[in-house]
């Protein structure tokens, strides 16, 4: 006959596991975190918005949301209003790359501190014409314009507040005319296939007028040195391009550099770029205009195609 085990044979095994589990278990508790009980909502300071009569306050509320569009003042091309520092450095006293919107009124900066009725921004914000920025169709307001305008007249000053003092800068192209050699027929104006930052054609067997406007910041045009024009079938490559010096002339109280050039030395149905190049005895480098990073239109409108 089988005998049945005592109780006491099935408590033991019962608290040997329980005394297991409890020396298993945490005997001290968990340290206190140091972090617990810090506020990182302390600061209930507003957020303060930049003055809007500044270059800051400018670029935060106009220039990066109404400009920097893609494909436009994105630093494809300058004026750059990525960032603030890059609209200041590219609009003040930055000579400007068109020569006028009207025909008549001629701008040398972008912005002249203390003058907005000198400076091209002001002129292409609101002119009549329809040569405006931005180019969209969408004007600026007049407050807007307003804003830009009192920048300027408070001296166009840095996003540090200081005033910008005017730099010897190099010379500037500021626009060419080909004509023929009584200055009346602008052969410039008729543009291959019609379109308007097309080549120019030019006339088989004529003298051509090559007419360049520039400007300097400090320096007199007649003293201007390296006053050259070049001349390549290639549209990015000068390296073999054929040179001509340019003359200075003064006519009527105009000023401008003339290069002649024959139109039969050039072979019909070829397109020819140019450029011209200047210094003005202040810097290391002569200025070339256009330059290979100019948008294309640039280096096309420099450019003729013989007839």
């Amino acid at each position: 006959m089988k005998q049945i085990r005592p109780l006491s044979f099935l408590v033991i095994p019962a608290v040997i596991v329980a005394l297991y589990i409890s020396a298993c278990e945490k005997t001290t508790e968990t340290p206190p975190n140091p972090y617990d009980d810090i506020d990182y909502n302390t600061d209930t300071t507003a957020v303060q918005e930049p003055d809007p009569n500044t270059i800051m306050g400018l670029h935060k509320n106009i220039f990066s949301v109404r400009c920097a569009i893609p494909g436009c003042h994105d630093g494809t091309f300058e004026p750059d209003f990525r960032t603030v520092q890059s609209s200041f450095s590219t609009l003040v006293y930055q000579p400007v790359n068109k020569f006028s919107v009207n025909g008549v009124d001629s701008f040398e900066y972008r912005v002249v501190p203390f003058k907005p009725l000198e400076s091209f921004i002001h002129e292409r914000l609101t002119t009549p014409t329809t040569d405006y920025m931005p180019s969209n169709g969408n004007r600026l307001s007049a407050s807007d314009i307003a804003h830009i305008d009192q920048w300027i007249s408070n001296g166009a000053k840095d996003q540090n507040g200081n005033t910008p003092a005017k730099p010897n800068s190099q010379p500037s192209v500021l626009g060419f005319a080909a004509t023929d050699s009584s200055y009346t027929i602008r052969y410039d104006t008729i543009k291959k296939d019609g379109i308007n930052y097309n080549p120019f054609l030019m006339p088989q067997n004529k003298n051509v007028y090559m007419i360049f406007l520039l400007s300097d910041d400090e320096t007199p045009l007649p003293q201007l040195s390296y006053n050259k024009l070049k001349i390549s079938t290639l549209q990015d490559d000068f390296s073999a391009a054929a040179s001509y010096n340019a003359t200075y002339m003064n006519l009527f109280g105009f000023e401008f550099y003339l290069v002649t050039l024959n139109s039969s030395t050039f072979t019909p149905g070829i397109t020819y770029y140019f450029r011209y190049y200047v210094n003005d005895g202040s810097h290391p480098s002569n200025l070339e205009f256009p330059r290979n990073e100019m948008p294309f239109y640039y280096k096309s409108i420099f450019a003729f195609y013989i007839q």
